[in-house]
């Protein structure tokens, strides 16, 4: 899915401008808005190219999308303009996704099943990217894009659900298990509103001693 880029770049733009009418704008430009979640640089590992409709959250000041499956997947609008592919991106979803479980479990727990306007976020040392870090540096690997597969099999079998979101799992069974073994035991996790986790400035964690050189180019 691509979009035209500077179409794109004024409906972001007109929607910032449009503070106290927003609601308006994205019913009246409704197709724009489903079209450019869908170009949203991980449309897949967040479900958005399976978009139907794109409506303001409850603070008023970004957007939510409903998916054709019942959810719901909150996204910043700016995201959708990175049209480039981020294969660090891919590889970073591969390992949140081998623990969405112990997300879902942690919403099921704490009563945000239908509360899609409230997020699941690390905390303090323990930001996702920290953990991950340390997780790669105890077993001495280096990462690179040829670790992931794409699988609805496995959304399946980790949400213990049925899903048509295809997104990406790391191929080595025996390192995923090994992953989530570790996040369960040193994750400490909150809830926290969507903009708090879309907007909150993350610790910074240098990567580049754990990925293979070449994604950095």
């Amino acid at each position: 899915m691509t979009v035209e880029v500077n179409k794109a770049k004024k409906l972001v733009k007109d929607f910032r401008k449009a503070s106290t009418d927003r609601q308006k704008l994205v019913k009246s430009r409704q197709s724009e808005f489903v079209e450019l979640a869908k170009n949203h640089s991980s449309a897949k590992r967040k479900g958005l190219d399976k978009t139907i409709e794109v409506i303001l959250n409850e603070d008023k000041n970004g957007v939510v999308a409903k998916l054709n499956d019942g959810t719901t997947s909150s996204f910043k609008l700016e995201t959708c303009l990175d049209v480039k592919p981020d294969l660090k991106k891919d590889i970073y979803a591969a390992f949140r996704n081998e623990v969405d479980a112990q997300i879902y479990k942690f919403r099921q727990d704490h009563d945000l099943k239908r509360k899609p306007h409230i997020h699941v976020g690390h905390t303090g040392l323990h930001e996702f990217q920290s953990l991950l870090k340390n997780f790669l540096e105890s077993k001495q690997l280096k990462i690179g894009e040829d670790l992931t597969e794409n699988s609805i099999e496995r959304r399946k079998e980790r949400l213990g659900k049925p899903t048509d979101h295809n997104v990406n799992y790391l191929r080595d069974k025996e390192l995923a298990n090994e992953w989530r073994d570790f996040h369960g035991k040193n994750a400490n996790l909150k809830p926290q509103s969507a903009k708090e986790n879309l907007t909150q400035k993350k610790q910074k964690v240098d990567m580049k001693p754990v990925i293979a050189p070449h994604l950095w180019k």
